[in-house]
């Protein structure tokens, strides 16, 4: 996972359209493994803690349970009830946000009850100002997932990330019609183009058509717009 700074204007947009408009509960799901979810979850996470909010973030992806591997599976234990989710509860110094990993070492029946979800889920709600879930992909089908569709249709709203260039739009589609047949309320995508070309790349890609041409004229125009600031802003 990776810890983007949440100064990012991408980061604020998520966050003033969600949290912003009184959003309290928020999901982050997928289609597939591997798009960001994690990333994108932490860092909404964060600039909550950052706007003077308690936080709480739920790890319920079992495909890939960072924070509970994270945290060599001592803390993958917890059980829906309030004692043992207050025992279990890790307190991430970097963003002052509270974090519960992947009930991993659980019988994941238990999670599975409409009832003792929106139990726990209020009790959250009195405790901290805002919480946020990290699902597992919508379209990993495997018993020992908590289905995301049914963490996702417990609260406010919720988040799909799709990793560009990789993705493919039958697995979007198939995600979103199950969300939207189980009346879900998908309040955006966010687009992780991590392993996209960056701008500055794109245009020195560019330059090379010309180099049978003029090879150190674009050699000369690479290096410059490789070393100027107004092509390297970072947002």
């Amino acid at each position: 996972m990776i810890k983007l700074p949440i100064h990012y204007m991408e980061i604020e947009t998520l966050y003033s359209n969600t949290i912003g408009k009184g959003l309290r509960s928020l999901a982050i799901t997928s289609a597939v493994s591997n798009e960001g979810t994690s990333t994108v979850a932490y860092a909404v996470a964060a600039r909550g803690a950052a706007d003077g909010k308690k936080v709480l973030l739920i790890e319920m992806n079992m495909v890939h349970p960072y924070w509970s591997e994270q945290s060599q599976q001592t803390y993958s234990q917890w059980k829906p009830t309030p004692e043992s989710m207050a025992e279990n509860t890790i307190h991430d110094k970097d963003s002052g946000i509270h974090i519960l990993p992947a009930p991993c070492r659980t019988d994941v029946i238990r999670f599975r009850s409409v009832n003792t979800m929106q139990r726990i889920i209020a009790h959250w709600l009195v405790m901290y100002d805002l919480i946020l879930f990290d699902t597992s992909p919508v379209n990993a089908l495997n018993r020992n997932n908590i289905p995301a569709e049914f963490i996702c249709s417990q609260v406010s709203g919720t988040l799909i990330t799709v990793l560009s260039g990789s993705t493919q739009k039958y697995e979007v589609q198939k995600a979103l019609t199950t969300l939207l047949g189980n009346n879900i309320n998908v309040v955006g995508f966010v687009m992780n183009d991590a392993y996209e070309p960056s701008l500055v790349d794109d245009i020195c890609h560019e330059t090379h058509k010309l180099d049978s041409k003029c090879p150190t004229l674009m050699k000369q125009i690479r290096a410059f717009i490789r070393r100027s600031p107004f092509f390297n802003i970072q947002q």
